[in-house]
């Protein structure tokens, strides 16, 4: 059962009901609505917040788990690799490390379940946030995730096809091509996105424009540093602050995760499909055996298949 909560208080670290995994809400509190103005606010939407709770049972057994682990690997004065007493271990390595490794093996059975139990379905890993960790007791930990953003798709055919006449961009098939702008496949595509943007709204979730701001602004980073500039000169020579680059990028994020789930309700509707074999044809134009099977996984043929399908939308969508 989905919950509506109040977001402006602190999670509490009092006793929790163990059956507040039953209970789900949306959350918030992340990305500021003041990165972005009141028109693109407006498509920012609450994250899935809802309970976790980890049994007493669990943290026990997580807890052995991981004391093992380490006292099989530690390295502790006086006494041979992994040969050292668990006492001993425990006491150098501390409970808190330990307790840390033991969630790491509890917390997927956990979230897994309050997911199957909430009827859920994200679609973006989970962070948690502890709310009760009272030893000996059963544990809480809110999770805030997302499930897929609400698509509105509009008549984007038509747009599209407005859009283009307005600005003057030849239409195949309608008119004398050289009495009209020939436009770059760049400006095709500008138009048509635009469009399809005006026409058609997706309500992203904030934690996913959080993440796509975190990896762009990464990126960046990786970049300065290859060319041996710092974040902070870069800052200096665009005359921005760090907050208002990274709005920046959080207004571009909310844009590109807007076109591509749009993009992806498109395909769904008219049925735009990528057959296996297009995908087998990909790999099989990597001269390299050993690489082409390294990269043949379920997750890089899941990338392809995303990519695959986006490319055949637009072509689609160049085409009405």
């Amino acid at each position: 059962m989905k919950k509506k909560t109040d977001t402006t208080q602190p999670a509490t670290q009092s006793k929790t009901d163990a059956h507040a995994h039953d209970h789900a809400h949306n959350h918030n509190d992340h990305q500021s609505h003041s990165d972005f103005d009141k028109k693109t606010s407006e498509l920012v939407g609450k994250n899935l917040e809802f309970d976790v709770v980890v049994s007493q049972e669990a943290i026990k057994k997580g807890y052995e788990q991981a004391l093992s682990e380490i006292a099989e690997h530690a390295e502790i004065q006086g006494f041979r690799k992994g040969k050292a007493p668990r006492a001993v271990v425990e006491e150098r390595v501390g409970k808190t490390k330990i307790y840390e490794e033991a969630l790491n093996h509890v917390m997927p059975h956990a979230y897994a379940d309050a997911v199957q139990k909430n009827g859920l379905k994200p679609v973006v890993s989970p962070q948690f946030q502890p709310k009760s960790m009272e030893e000996g007791k059963d544990w809480v930990f809110t999770a805030i995730t997302a499930e897929m953003p609400k698509i509105e798709l509009g008549n984007y055919k038509d747009a599209i096809r407005s859009k283009r006449a307005s600005d003057s961009i030849w239409t195949p098939g309608k008119g004398d091509p050289k009495d009209q702008k020939q436009p770059s496949q760049d400006e095709k595509m500008r138009v048509m996105l635009g469009a399809v943007l005006e026409s058609s709204k997706a309500i992203i979730p904030e934690i996913m424009i959080r993440e796509e701001t975190n990896h762009a602004m990464s990126r960046l980073i990786e970049q300065l540093e290859r060319v041996h500039i710092s974040l902070e000169d870069y800052l200096k020579s665009t005359g921005k602050t760090s907050e208002q680059l990274r709005q920046e990028y959080a207004i571009n994020s909310l844009m590109t995760l807007q076109v591509e789930f749009i993009l992806a309700e498109i395909a769904r509707v008219e049925k735009i499909n990528v057959e296996e074999k297009e995908i087998d044809a990909i790999f099989a134009s990597i001269p390299d055996e050993k690489v082409r099977q390294a990269n043949n996984t379920p997750e890089q043929r899941a990338r392809i298949l995303t990519s695959l399908r986006r490319q055949k939308t637009v072509e689609f969508l160049n085409t009405v």
